[in-house]
């Protein structure tokens, strides 16, 4: 396998069309090379904003009814997937951070006792905890603005699961 740097010498040698001709054929390759490619070319100058283009999906998992709490830790999971491609796309923490406490909040607001499955508190807290260890790393001007909605929320959550 040829090294990072290697392959940056080549690709600057390399003409526009022949740029975008690659670039292309690795979209093409696979489906999250194609997220990043429109990532980068659409959205990398905002990745808050992008975070808030996000929010509707992460809303829509909590808009449909579930059968068993089964059903929606699996959405769940797969929304905490959704937020890393987020963070390896931006590398933004306070938009990570707004988007778990984001997901978080949305999963209190549609809370039902059926919804009393300790997997699915376990989720829902290590999504809180990740949210609160990313404090260290956010700018102190927005640090404050996260600090009391994450705190009510693990609250929540260990009042309604027990988990700590």
């Amino acid at each position: 396998m040829e090294k990072l740097s290697d392959l940056k010498k080549e690709l600057a040698d390399l003409s526009k069309p022949e740029l975008i001709k690659l670039c292309l054929r690795v979209a093409k390759l696979k489906r999250e090379n194609k997220e990043l490619l429109a990532y980068l070319i659409f959205d990398a100058d905002d990745p808050l904003f992008y975070a808030q283009k996000l929010k509707p999906e992460i809303k829509a998992v909590f808009d449909e009814p579930f059968q068993h709490a089964y059903y929606l830790t699996k959405s769940i999971r797969k929304t905490m997937r959704l937020i890393t491609k987020y963070y390896r796309f931006t590398s933004n923490k306070q938009g990570e951070t707004e988007l778990l406490i984001y997901l978080a909040e949305q999963f209190h607001n549609t809370w039902r006792k059926e919804y009393l499955y300790l997997a699915l508190g376990k989720i829902v807290f290590r999504c809180l905890e990740k949210a609160e260890s990313n404090l260290k790393k956010i700018d102190e001007d927005f640090r404050a603005d996260y600090e009391q909605p994450i705190e009510e929320l693990i609250n929540k959550t260990e009042t309604r699961f027990g988990v700590s």
